[in-house]
């Protein structure tokens, strides 16, 4: 099944997976603090730098299924 994430900027992360426990590990283990800067950076700048914690918080509230 295909799980999708869409940030407030209109970018998507997507990943394929069993169950909605495995797509949140994987798209928690892409959004990475590199990752999470360079986005910052690419699509909101001059915006304060999310955390970590802020940013897994949003895939655990924005995560959801395809169809």
């Amino acid at each position: 099944m295909k799980y999708e994430m869409e940030c407030n900027c209109g970018e998507t992360v997507s990943v394929d997976a069993s169950s909605h426990e495995e797509a949140l590990t994987k798209v928690k283990g892409i959004m990475n603090e590199d990752a999470i800067k360079q986005h910052m950076q690419d699509k909101h700048p001059g915006q304060p730098l999310m955390t970590i914690e802020q940013a897994h918080a949003m895939v655990d509230q924005n995560l959801h299924p395809v169809s």
